[in-house]
């Protein structure tokens, strides 16, 4: 069950949303607070779900992923989060070979640590705003 938790008041100010999937509450009330702090609205599962359909990740700028779930959103999403125009960034928390990073793709070892998040959330920021200035100018082509 996808619960909102602390919603930024005002969405439009938001500077992203963020789903967390993590048995832990410690590690769900982390992150929460540090992204809260960094402008971001958060949603949490527990558990990820057995079947998992697009509108689970659809709408979301990151997915905070605990390891042991990473398979079976794979599984799940291989073919969707791949092809989406404007994938979300999907962080891997625990242990899991930083070799696997690729674009949109980060790990985020335990413990965790508030200096190594900060690092990864600039990264995002970054792809964010390379994107959108890509975006900006394959639409003005267009127009040309």
């Amino acid at each position: 069950m996808r619960t909102p938790k602390n919603k930024v008041p005002n969405s439009s100010d938001s500077s992203g949303r963020v789903l967390v999937v993590s048995e832990d509450r410690k590690i769900r009330d982390f992150l929460g607070q540090m992204l809260r702090l960094h402008g971001y609205e958060c949603e949490y599962l527990e558990k990820m779900p057995k079947v998992i359909v697009e509108p689970y990740w659809t709408g979301f700028d990151a997915l905070f992923i605990e390891s042991r779930f990473l398979e079976q959103f794979h599984h799940g999403t291989e073919h969707g989060v791949a092809s989406a125009p404007n994938p979300p960034l999907v962080v891997v928390l625990g242990d899991y070979p930083s070799a696997k990073e690729t674009g949109t793709f980060r790990v985020l070892k335990k413990p965790l640590d508030y200096r190594q998040m900060g690092r990864v959330l600039d990264e995002w920021l970054l792809l964010k705003i390379q994107g959108r200035a890509s975006q900006g100018e394959e639409e003005s082509d267009r127009t040309d």
